[in-house]
């Protein structure tokens, strides 16, 4: 065989998965490996083993089909001089390292506390205050946008304040791009020692370490020598250590310590949630509009931001509040197929419960003309966009009224049958 052919396959293949990776991954992962000269395969020359795992770990396929097909493949480790490294290829951290950015509106301030995320909150505050000595480990789990990383800012910006405490805030990726760099700066003495000197190591989105072993027992070994220290870690993830693919020792680390879920908040919470942001950012949302939106808004507290920037957004160019139905389409790009009418509500719940529109909307306090009348205020504030007070005047009721009435079905229909029956006839009717 040529013995340019190793150098030829090798040069096919970045053309190839150059567009398939960002330009920042292509120089730090790509471009420093060498062709080694020889006949028979191809011989790899990376300055450690963590270039070999991100190349399968990214181009397993492309590997087989465009290397491993045509010739053996195989890999040498060469240790690298740092005077041979372009400077600009390599980002110094030296400088950066003891640097991190805090948000400054994650604080314990901004954090509206609901009882899906109160327990959370109180462990977030113990770590703050120094009192959290008997569990070294402490992590919270939840969906996205339910402000995990809101309460390690939040510890983050607590902390600071206290001067003699060594604390660093940084993300599982950011944690293995510095890997990666002092490595081939063969600076990573200098990293061990930086992070295995902190009082507190507060880490994001641990998730992203999965399936990479080799970045893992680095993070690991950190772990557990804070942990041995007596120092505190607090780490964030998207799923129950249980559920993450890591390794068992990891797994074993993460459960022996504290652990916390935050929930996705009730709508009294998220009511509470956007009329803080709300103010936050310069305007008044009334507790109407409010429960109108969190009534709809119902996945993470993300989406509640998308809502209160469009509204920011109208009230700034056109000085005039936005229709929240419009707000609403644009948020969470689900338009309902029919406008329901208050009229189609009445006349469903009329049909199974047998009582007249005219009690429905009336003020009889007989016990089960009150029960419907209730399901279907329940019933028009879940199906009917209109604002709360509309659809109370329709009842000839106020909107607290209203809005009791409707949580008191939400509650009642989850330990009575009979009524959660009752309700999903109701509904297949209005649908």
């Amino acid at each position: 065989m040529d013995k340019n052919a190793p150098h030829a396959i090798w040069m096919h293949f970045l053309h190839h998965v150059k567009t398939k990776c960002s330009s920042i991954a292509y120089q730090n992962w790509l471009k420093p490996i060498k062709v080694k000269t020889d006949t028979q395969k191809l011989i790899l020359q990376i300055p450690n083993v963590y270039v070999k795992e991100y190349l399968y770990s990214h181009f397993q396929d492309d590997l087989y089909t465009l290397i491993e097909k045509q010739m053996p493949l195989d890999f040498e480790i060469v240790k690298t001089h740092v005077q041979d490294i372009p400077k600009h290829a390599v980002p110094s951290t030296i400088h950066t390292l003891h640097q991190f950015k805090l948000n400054k509106l994650y604080t314990f301030d901004h954090f509206v506390v609901g009882p899906e995320n109160s327990f959370a909150m109180q462990i977030a505050k113990s770590i703050a205050t120094g009192n959290q000595n008997n569990c070294n480990t402490v992590l919270f789990y939840g969906h996205v946008g339910l402000g995990k990383t809101h309460l390690l800012h939040a510890i983050g910006h607590a902390l600071k304040i206290k001067r003699h405490a060594k604390i660093h805030l940084t993300t599982t990726e950011d944690f293995i791009n510095e890997l990666v760099e002092n490595l081939k700066n063969r600076s990573l003495d200098r990293m061990k020692r930086f992070f295995r000197s902190l009082d507190v190591l507060l880490l994001d989105d641990i998730q992203f370490l999965q399936n990479r072993l080799n970045f893992e027992e680095e993070i690991t070994n950190t772990i557990e020598s804070l942990i041995h220290q007596n120092k505190q870690v607090v780490i964030v993830s998207d799923k129950n250590p249980s559920q993450l693919a890591l390794s068992n020792r990891l797994v074993g680390r993460l459960q022996g310590g504290m652990v916390a879920k935050i929930e996705t908040p009730e709508e009294e919470t998220r009511i509470a949630i956007l009329q803080h942001k709300a103010t936050q950012k310069g305007f008044e949302l009334s507790y109407e509009d409010a429960h109108f939106l969190a009534h709809r808004l119902t996945s993470n507290v993300r989406e509640i931001e998308g809502a209160l920037n469009l509204i920011q957004a109208h009230l700034r160019f056109y000085n005039q509040k936005p229709d929240l139905q419009h707000v609403l389409s644009e948020c969470i790009q689900v338009i309902p197929k029919q406008h329901i009418q208050l009229n189609n509500v009445l006349k469903s719940v009329s049909k199974v419960l047998h009582i007249s529109i005219e009690d429905l909307k009336g003020k009889k306090r007989t016990k089960h003309i009150v029960n419907a009348r209730q399901i279907a205020m329940f019933l028009a504030l879940k199906f009917v966009n209109e604002g709360v007070s509309i659809l109370a005047s329709a009842f000839d009721k106020t909107h607290s009224t209203l809005l009791y009435a409707a949580k008191m079905i939400e509650n009642k229909q989850k330990i009575d049958p009979v009524l959660a029956n009752q309700i999903s006839s109701i509904e297949k009717l209005i649908n």
